[in-house]
């Protein structure tokens, strides 16, 4: 006689993408972080909140955490990517207020896999950024120390602190099985940015050009459609 009762959760989908230790220790050989005076060029004519760069195979990955003083305290996190010859899109964004990170394709295991790749090229190349998060220094009352982390620790997307381990304003931006802050939802369609239907365009056509070009071109080049 069968088993009674619901059927209890369905499997994880099989991870779109994976990350071989064999690509992973070649990309380290041939990554480099931007120098200062190329991080201050890219400020100048990309991003203001740049912090630091990545650049492997002519692709070039900017890493713009909010780690301004104010005025710039409650811009949101930011990552943009550029391929060989092209321009930057922007394949991440955070909600400043509500705290979570919106992948462009909308698709938080598959970034979860990408955001390894670069900590992992941090951590083998002892290339790890130090900078002061402004919105944690306000919460602690300027202690010693407060509000001090890095690159890597922010490509890991904690959740805050402050935050219950359950969706405290959009249930779509947890999955239980994490312990971080990746929404599974993508900022151009779902976010609370309000975005011409022209923008929206523009960057459904950057998954396929950067975001899903780059893990073919970098991490993994048999990358699978996402199941419906």
């Amino acid at each position: 006689m069968g088993r009674r009762g619901p059927p209890g959760a369905p499997p994880p989908p099989s991870p779109r993408a994976r990350l071989s230790e064999e690509r992973l220790a070649a990309a380290a050989t041939r990554v480099r972080l931007l120098d200062e005076a190329e991080t201050d060029a890219l400020r100048e004519s990309v991003d203001d909140q740049l912090l630091a760069a990545l650049e492997l195979d002519g692709w070039t990955v900017l890493f713009c955490p909010c780690h301004r003083p104010d005025p710039g305290t409650f811009q949101e996190d930011r990552i943009e990517l550029c391929p060989p010859g092209g321009e930057y899109e922007t394949i991440l964004m955070s909600d400043p207020w509500n705290g979570h990170v919106m992948p462009l394709d909308g698709d938080a295991p598959l970034f979860r896999i990408v955001a390894r790749f670069w900590r992992e090229l941090l951590d083998r190349n002892g290339l790890d950024v130090a900078y002061t998060n402004p919105r944690a220094a306000d919460d602690e009352d300027d202690e010693p120390g407060a509000g001090s982390t890095s690159l890597r620790a922010w490509l890991e997307f904690p959740l805050s602190d402050d935050l219950p381990p359950f969706p405290a304003i959009d249930w779509r931006v947890y999955d239980r099985s994490e312990d971080d802050f990746i929404a599974d939802f993508s900022f151009w369609a779902d976010g609370p940015f309000g975005m011409s239907p022209e923008l929206q365009a523009r960057f459904q056509a950057a998954i396929a050009t950067h975001y899903h070009a780059y893990v073919r071109a970098l991490i993994d080049p048999d990358l699978q459609p996402r199941a419906e």
